[in-house]
């Protein structure tokens, strides 16, 4: 018996398989008559795969505006980054699966907005931590209880910690601090505290974490977290 000879697409049909795809691989079979082997065989020839769709958070047009201002006023900017004292509170969930979706996408389409996956906050089971670094250096990685007051932020983080890590570094007057533009980083009475400690802060655009370099250090630890047996069930684990 002859072996069963391979369906090939139409011009057509390819041009429509291009169109279909960033709506999703499910749709695909229902426009065209190929099978979805030869519409993934096809894909896979044009570089094109199922990938974990990037996630990055949601954005309003006012913050887009100003995120692009913002990284206009610093377009030159090459060895000022090495003077920036990077921070960020990170939440550590307890919940099953990987929370991965997939889109289907070229490698050059992983920030294209149609590909990307918008995040928003949630409010699961988790454990709150603080954390900071400059350069090559790790700063002090702090967790977080109960509830984090703009009080509670200065006297626990900003004194006990951001504080002694500053005094240790060389030209410590040179250096910026970063924090996003939570309540408690821009309360009244966590400027002043900056003031008086004579710590230069960098303005930050809102709705900008992605923007920061520390969430890198952040997704290696949740890897960590992840790829830990047992998986962590409650805070305690965390």
């Amino acid at each position: 018996m002859a072996a069963t000879q391979r369906k090939e697409l139409t011009e057509f049909q390819l041009h429509e398989v291009i169109a279909a795809y960033k709506e999703g691989f499910e749709t695909l079979p229902s426009r065209s008559e190929a099978s979805p082997i030869t519409i993934k065989r096809y894909l896979h020839k044009n570089n094109i795969y199922g990938r974990v769709g990037a996630k990055k958070p949601f954005v309003n047009a006012a913050n887009k505006m100003k995120r692009l201002k913002w990284a206009k006023q610093k377009v030159k900017w090459i060895n000022e980054w090495e003077n920036i004292i990077w921070s960020d509170e990170s939440k550590f969930e307890v919940f099953g699966g990987d929370g991965k979706r997939y889109v289907w996408r070229t490698p050059q389409e992983k920030y294209n907005p149609k590909c990307l996956i918008p995040t928003f906050k949630s409010g699961q089971e988790s454990v709150m931590i603080w954390g900071c670094f400059v350069k090559n250096k790790l700063g002090p990685l702090v967790k977080l209880e109960g509830k984090i007051t703009a009080n509670v932020y200065v006297k626990e983080i900003l004194e006990k910690h951001l504080l002694p890590f500053i005094n240790n570094l060389e030209d410590k007057e040179n250096y910026i601090f970063q924090e996003d533009n939570a309540p408690i980083h821009t309360a009244n009475i966590a400027k002043k505290w900056k003031e008086d400690n004579n710590i230069a802060s960098l303005p930050w655009p809102a709705q900008s974490p992605d923007l920061n370099p520390i969430e890198n250090l952040w997704d290696e630890l949740e890897r960590k977290v992840r790829n830990h047996r047992p998986l962590p069930k409650n805070q305690d684990d965390l």
